[in-house]
């Protein structure tokens, strides 16, 4: 029998991701606000992945978005407007529509609920996520969802996997944790002594590491 009685997952990026994408999700704020100089998505998300590259110590707190999107919308959203803008971005991330659920998510974890594994969620997230995860229908599948702004701070911080640990009232090593990122995600997990199931989404064959995986439906092969 396998030793494993809980899994524990990412959200972003193994759960869901942005929709249509973050640069597009951004152009539509501002096209509703009319503020700021008009760029499209494809503009917007690059000025995105630019700022997350240069984001440097992040706590992903309301703080710490700020100064994302201050360089986001630098040149392009008059400071004035930047308030507003700003609140526009913060609360539509929390709508269902800015997201979309990967495919294979609810039938993994309709087999974990089969097999009686209990699941939860551990994720680099601000408050925010307790409202995506119930408007986007995923909520009622976990037994909690923690943010790492309510614990002991981001991953890879082993602490944030111990309080998930403990709250499920089990050892380090019968939980597993699902991600895609391998520093946060991987490294993270297994020095807080959790087993790990890396998420590599596009990746199959040979260009998979030993106890990866490209899909969560090969996640039954892990338990």
């Amino acid at each position: 029998m396998s030793p494993i009685r809980a899994v524990t997952f990412d959200v972003a990026g193994t759960l869901i991701e942005p929709h249509p994408s973050v640069g597009a999700v951004y152009s539509a704020a501002l096209r509703r606000l009319d503020v700021g100089t008009l760029l499209e998505a494809p503009a917007l998300e690059i000025r995105f992945q630019e700022a997350w590259r240069a984001r440097g110590a992040f706590d992903y707190s309301r703080v710490s978005w700020t100064g994302v999107l201050r360089r986001v919308f630098d040149g392009v959203v008059d400071p004035a407007d930047f308030d507003r803008a700003f609140e526009a971005v913060w609360l539509r991330f929390a709508e269902a529509d800015a997201w979309r659920v990967h495919d294979d998510v609810n039938p993994c974890l309709e087999f974990l609920r089969r097999r009686g594994i209990r699941r939860a969620v551990v994720s680099n997230w601000d408050e925010r996520l307790h409202a995506v995860m119930h408007a986007i229908g995923l909520a009622p599948w976990f037994e909690f969802i923690l943010p790492s702004v309510e614990g002991a701070g981001p991953k890879p911080e082993p602490r944030l996997f111990l309080e998930a640990v403990e709250r499920l009232g089990l050892n380090p090593g019968e939980v597993l944790h699902v991600g895609d990122s391998f520093r946060e995600d991987v490294q993270g997990a297994r020095e807080a002594g959790l087993a790990v199931c890396w998420l590599r989404r596009g990746v199959a064959g040979s260009g998979l590491a030993p106890g990866s995986i490209s899909t969560l439906g090969d996640l039954k092969t892990r338990l």
